[in-house]
């Protein structure tokens, strides 16, 4: 999961390094800007894999996978729902 996160901000670096090789101070700013929004868009995105992580108590991809398979998609499941209180 941590793989696919850091992957998939790798095009933030892009767009800014080609804004700034430009040797353009409004190019540089565009980038900036395009960075930023890019930015407050994937904060929310690995904010809503927390709770994947937290009911399949794995990072690991086939871990969560394995989970739903025996509980169903988290979305319809809640994680009250699908697991017995040991209490």
């Amino acid at each position: 999961m941590i793989y696919l996160v850091a992957v998939s901000s790798l095009s933030a670096i892009g767009i800014f390094l080609a804004g700034w090789s430009s040797r353009n101070k409004y190019a540089l700013l565009g980038a900036m800007r395009s960075v930023a929004q890019l930015v407050s868009y994937e904060v929310p995105q690995v904010l809503s894999t927390v709770p994947v992580v937290l009911w399949a108590g794995s990072l690991s991809l086939v871990t969560i996978f394995n989970k739903q398979l025996e509980y169903g998609w988290f979305l319809f499941s809640p994680p009250a729902w699908s697991r017995s209180s040991s209490c």
